[in-house]
């Protein structure tokens, strides 16, 4: 009786305290399989990554099939803010799809660029019921004497079939999309 006692309380007491399913992290990747976009020569400094505060949180976040209802997953997070890994992911996608020129998260004021890259992002999130992300941004590119020599507004689809992992995995393959937008107009600029 002692026994089945004791176990009773165990039990009341692990619900009652609650046992927390682990957290995911999740990083965006580099996509290491875009062609090369051109062989130009210059210096691409990409600055922070502007991002609408729904999505400044550690939280991933989904929007469910009607549109206004958004989702924040306790268990899914980004591993770093998320504005943060998007300046380093475009960077380092540019980097890749411009091989001969210097590309770069630019982090401080005083480092000078021939191009300095500006993103605002208006929506990034997933449904995952959809199965489908949505990239949404405006980006701009400055020359080195400050005049603003491309604006433009990127909207962005692709499927994810899947959970979280096809969503970020899906999310990784829009900012690439998005750099290698980014990296063709800097190609043309005369």
């Amino acid at each position: 009786m002692k026994k089945a006692f004791l176990v009773f309380c165990c039990i009341s007491l692990a619900s009652c305290i609650g046992i927390s399913k682990p957290s995911n992290f999740y990083a965006l990747q580099v996509e290491n399989n875009m062609p090369v976009v051109s062989n130009i020569k210059t210096t691409i400094g990409v600055e922070p990554v502007r991002i609408p505060d729904y999505l400044d949180k550690p939280q991933m976040v989904t929007r469910q099939e009607n549109g206004v209802k958004l989702d924040l997953s306790e268990t899914n997070r980004w591993s770093e803010p998320l504005d943060v890994m998007m300046q380093r992911a475009i960077a380092a996608d540019m980097a890749l799809l411009l091989p001969k020129s210097v590309v770069k998260a630019r982090m401080s004021g005083r480092e000078m660029f021939t191009y300095k890259v500006f993103i605002e992002i208006n929506r990034f999130e997933g449904n995952l019921k959809g199965r489908e992300v949505v990239l949404d941004a405006w980006w701009y590119i400055f020359d080195n004497s400050g005049n603003q020599v491309v604006r433009k507004n990127t909207i962005l689809n692709a499927p994810a079939n899947g959970g979280y992992d096809a969503v970020v995995l899906a999310q990784s393959r829009l900012v690439g999309q998005l750099s290698e937008q980014i990296a063709l107009a800097i190609s043309k600029i005369k």
